[in-house]
C-alpha cells in the first residue's frame, strides 16, 4: 500500500508501549504489596499493572511494573525503600554494563523514557490496545493506570466511537493488508506507521448524531460483554473466543465446515452468538458513518482475511478489493484537505489546543498541537555533536522516524539523520523496527 499517506489526524495518537530494559522492574502483586501498593501515599502511580500481549488476548498474569519515571535516585529510597532496595540488587549491576548513559546513570528508571506516549495518556480514564502480533486483530480497553508493554500497541483515546471503528471490518480489514504477517502462524502484525496512522476516520463532526451515539454504545458494550464472559469463564481466553467466531462465520458460509468440539464447547461457555452480533451491528454502524451502507450485505458477518489462505465468495473478495479502493481514495482525500490545512483531529484538545487550523502547506511539518511543545535546538555543525544530538532526541522520544527526530532541530534533514539513527542501531544504541521507526 504505497499509496497510502500519514495522515496528521492521528498525530501523537498511536505509540508503542513501554520498555523498561531489565526484568527486575516486573513485580508479583504480592511483592508490589511489600513495597508499598497501597500503603503508601500515591503508590499506585509507581507501582502499576503492567500489561502485555498475554494479558491482553490470552490469561492475564496479575504483574506490576516499577515505574519511576522523573524521580530521583533520593525520592526513590527515602519514599520507597524496599523498591529501591530490590531495583538496587537486580538493576543496578545488569545497567552498569549497558552502552546507553542514560541506563547507566539512571538505572531504577524505565531505560525508554516515552515522553510523548505518557504526555498523551496523562489523565485518560481508559485508552485502548492491541497486540503487536496475534492471530486475530482484538482492540481492548486498558484502565488509564495500566502501563503497556513494548509489544502492545497504544491508541492514545478513550472515545467509544473511535473504539468501535478500531473493532470494525472496516479498520481490521485495512490493518490485515497494509500490516503485514509473521511468526509460524502467519499472525497479523499491527504497525502504527502503516496501519493507523494513514487510516482514514469517519468524520465523527458530520456523522449523523444517532449513529455517533450508537457507534459508542456498541463499542462501550462489546468491551463490558467480552471481559464479563472471561471473568465468568476464567479458563477461556479472547483468542479462543475469536477463534469461535472465525469459526462460526466459516460455518455460516463456506460448504462442508464443521465446527470443532472446543469450538462448540467455546460457543457455549462464551455466548458467541451474542459476539457475533454486536461484531455486526458495528460493522453495519461504522459502514453507515462512512457512507457505504451499499458494502453491508456482502462484508457484515464474514470472516475477514485472519489467514490468507481461507476459501471465500468471489463477491467477498470483490467487496473486500472495494474497501479498499474507497479507503486508500478517502485517504488520498483526507491528506489534500491538511495539506491546505484542514486537519480533522482525533483528539483536538489534545491534538491542537489553540484550536487553529494549520496554514495551507504547513501540515507536513506538523507545526501545531502536541508538536509545537517541543522547543527545536539548533543542529549541532560537526559529525560527533550531531551523532550525540541524535541520541539524546530519541532517548527523549523513546521512538520515533527520522523525520520526527529531524523536526526537533532546526535546518535538520531526515536524510541527514537517518544515516545518523542507523549508526547507533548498528552500536547497539538504538533499535530500528520493519516499520522505519527507531527505538532508544
Amino acid at each position: 500500500m504505497t499509496d497510502l499517506v500519514p495522515l496528521g489526524a492521528s498525530k501523537g495518537i498511536g505509540h508503542k508501549g513501554f520498555m523498561p530494559y531489565g526484568l527486575a522492574f516486573w513485580v508479583s502483586k504480592p511483592e508490589a504489596i511489600n513495597m508499598g501498593l497501597g500503603n503508601i501515599a500515591e503508590s499506585e502511580k509507581f507501582i502499576r499493572p503492567y500489561l502485555n500481549g498475554r494479558d491482553l488476548n490470552q490469561q492475564s498474569r496479575n504483574r506490576y511494573v516499577l515505574d519511576f519515571h522523573e524521580q530521583s535516585e533520593t525520592f526513590v529510597r527515602e519514599k520507597f525503600p524496599k523498591a529501591y532496595q530490590h531495583l538496587l540488587d537486580n538493576s543496578k549491576k545488569i545497567r552498569a554494563e549497558d552502552k546507553m548513559k542514560y541506563r547507566r546513570n539512571y538505572w531504577w528508571r524505565f531505560g525508554q523514557p516515552s515522553t510523548e506516549m505518557r504526555a498523551a495518556l496523562e489523565g485518560m480514564p481508559f485508552f485502548i490496545g492491541t497486540t503487536e502480533t496475534a492471530a486475530h486483530r482484538i482492540f481492548s480497553s486498558l484502565d488509564g493506570s495500566a502501563a503497556p508493554d513494548q509489544k502492545i500497541r497504544v491508541v492514545a483515546c478513550s472515545d467509544w466511537a473511535i473504539f468501535a471503528v478500531l473493532c470494525s471490518r472496516v479498520h481490521v480489514e485495512f490493518s490485515f493488508r497494509t500490516g503485514g504477517w509473521q511468526g509460524k502462524g502467519n499472525d497479523p502484525v499491527y504497525q502504527h506507521t502503516n496501519t493507523f496512522t494513514p487510516f482514514p476516520f469517519p468524520d465523527f463532526e458530520k456523522i449523523d448524531p444517532s449513529v455517533l451515539k450508537q457507534l459508542r454504545s456498541l463499542g462501550e458494550k462489546l468491551d463490558k460483554f467480552r471481559k464479563s464472559q472471561i471473568s465468568a469463564n476464567p479458563k477461556q481466553t479472547l483468542t479462543n473466543m475469536y477463534n469461535c467466531l472465525e469459526a462460526v462465520r466459516l460455518a455460516e458460509h463456506v460448504a462442508d465446515y464443521e465446527m470443532s468440539d472446543w469450538d462448540k464447547a467455546t460457543y457455549a461457555e462464551c455466548s458467541i452468538a451474542i459476539l457475533k452480533q454486536y461484531h455486526d451491528e458495528i460493522d453495519t454502524m461504522v459502514l453507515a458513518a462512512y457512507g457505504w451502507s451499499d458494502m453491508a450485505r456482502v462484508l457484515v458477518g464474514r470472516q475477514g482475511a485472519t489467514k490468507p489462505h481461507q476459501p471465500k465468495a468471489q463477491e467477498q473478495i470483490e467487496a473486500e478489493q472495494t474497501l479498499m479502493f474507497r479507503l486508500v481514495a478517502l485517504n488520498k482525500e483526507r491528506a489534500e484537505e491538511e495539506a491546505r490545512g484542514h486537519i480533522r483531529w482525533l483528539r483536538p484538545a489534545y491534538q491542537n489546543p489553540t484550536g487553529v487550523q494549520a496554514a495551507t502547506g504547513k501540515t507536513t511539518d506538523m507545526d501545531l498541537g502536541v508538536v509545537a511543545k517541543i522547543e527545536k535546538a539548533p543542529w549541532p555543525k560537526t559529525l560527533p555533536a550531531q551523532i550525540a544530538a541524535v541520541r539524546e532526541a530519541l532517548n527523549e522520544a523513546g521512538e520515533a522516524t527520522p523525520d520526527q527526530i529531524a523536526r526537533r532541530f532546526v535546518r535538520a534533514r531526515a536524510g541527514t539523520v537517518e544515516p545518523l539513527l542507523d549508526s547507533l542501531a548498528a552500536l547497539g544504541q538504538a533499535d530500528k523496527g520493519e516499520d522505519g521507526r527507531y527505538a532508544a
